[in-house]
């Protein structure tokens, strides 16, 4: 329960400073370069593929051992999680590298290739430091020490948001921010990292502790989350990308904008409910089946509540919130309202079906979680791609949110009790 509240309250903090910090940014940087940061904050949210789903197999199966009591094999799944994400960190920040100046190259605009450069290196260089020290995040929500992660994250949000505000107030524009931005996530990175050390004074990163059997088994774990994560991006973060290329990138701000109200929502419940994945390992490891059913009904029963409640809120009270938050920018109001309940309505769905997500992550059943995400995941791209143009951003909304709301209600509940 305290992990849980640690998670309310960051999320609550991060809400607040969003508040102000949204309608400053748009004043600031205007609808275009907004746009394009949009589009840059969706492609940092790939970096989560970076570690091809190591760090959450480091939390699948350092729980396990942690529930079975079994020091060594914890070592050996955090040493040989991070010697790998080393390698496959430095591998990222040559990729990146080479699309930077790949992109500068295709770039007519030589102002404009410059800035795209700097962007994408800066975001790879993120990327590749992310790797390896998503292995001390994995360690620490194993341990539920979700405090430390919510803390760390209050830290992240509070400070970014004061340089954005002093760099930004000196005439300071998009470079800056997404260099901030990076700067901040490896901070907290790293931060993690020395708290894991502390929360685990026996932790050891040797040679000798690297297991083959230990990389095949989360290599096997964590390419489906790598799927799944990798499918959770197509479903919720491609619509800026079609709606730049078929409507430009200014367009893109008013879809960010409803797409950040939306992730507040959908965001909030994960806060409360996602600390549930481990202790589902916990539970496997033990054998305490009885338990994980119980943990599951309720958990469901918390997060639909909160869900409904939420977005029912987001709905009625968004308009007139909205009128008040964007006051003095250049958005229409009435388009992303009519964004905000379309995208809000499929979050409460989803975030009544997160306990699920954790049940099946907490005891490697996601296969099917990344099977069924391609599909949907597909099926959006097509839907936005061919609703873009005639309806515009509302057809984007659309096609993002129908095949959530038949996901999540038609077919993810029956594999789930199935499997429980």
């Amino acid at each position: 329960m305290f992990g849980s509240a640690t998670r309310v309250i960051a999320r609550a903090v991060t809400l607040a400073v969003a508040f102000f910090l949204v309608p400053f940014m748009l004043r600031h940087l205007g609808e275009y370069h907004y746009g394009i940061w949009t589009l840059a904050a969706t492609f940092l949210g790939y970096y989560g593929l970076a570690d091809f789903g190591l760090g959450s197999a480091v939390s699948r199966f350092a729980s396990r051992a942690l529930g079975k009591n079994d020091d060594t094999d914890f070592n050996k799944i955090v040493s040989t999680s991070l010697h790998i994400l080393v390698v496959i960190g430095g591998v990222v920040l040559l990729l990146a590298v080479g699309a930077g100046f790949l992109v500068r190259l295709l770039t007519e605009d030589p102002e404009r290739g410059r800035l795209f450069f700097w962007i994408i290196i800066i975001l790879g260089v993120n990327m590749a430091a992310q790797a390896p020290l998503r292995s001390f995040t994995g360690l620490l929500t194993s341990h539920l020490r979700y405090d430390i992660l919510s803390l760390s994250q209050i830290f992240q949000v509070i400070v970014r948001a004061g340089l954005i505000y002093v760099f930004f107030s000196r005439g300071y524009g998009l470079l800056t921010l997404v260099l901030i931005s990076a700067g901040m996530d490896i901070s907290v990175g790293i931060i993690r990292a020395i708290f894991s050390f502390l929360i685990h004074p026996g932790l050891r990163f040797r040679r000798a502790d690297i297991s083959r059997g230990r990389a095949r088994e989360m290599f096997g774990y964590g390419f489906y989350t790598m799927v799944a994560q990798g499918s959770d991006l197509l479903r919720f973060r491609i619509a800026p990308f079609i709606i730049s290329a078929f409507r430009g990138a200014a367009l893109v701000a008013p879809y960010g904008v409803a797409m950040h109200l939306e992730e507040s929502v959908s965001k909030l419940v994960i806060a409360i409910v996602s600390v549930l994945s481990p202790v589902f390992s916990r539970y496997e490891g033990s054998g305490d089946n009885k338990a994980m059913r119980r943990l599951f009904l309720l958990s469901t029963r918390v997060s639909t509540y909160i869900s409904v409640l939420l977005g029912g809120m987001m709905i009625i009270l968004g308009h007139a919130f909205l009128q008040r938050w964007l006051k003095n920018t250049d958005v229409t109001v009435a388009q992303i309202y009519t964004l905000v309940i379309i995208l809000v309505g499929a979050a409460m769905t989803g975030g009544a079906q997160h306990p699920s997500v954790n049940f099946l992550y907490g005891t490697s059943r996601h296969k099917f979680y990344a099977g069924i995400n391609i599909v949907q995941g597909v099926i959006t791209i097509g839907l936005c791609a061919a609703l873009v143009v005639p309806f515009g951003l509302i057809g984007v909304a659309i096609g993002t949110a129908a095949p959530a709301v038949i996901v999540r209600l038609g077919v993810h509940p029956l594999y789930v009790c199935r499997a429980l």
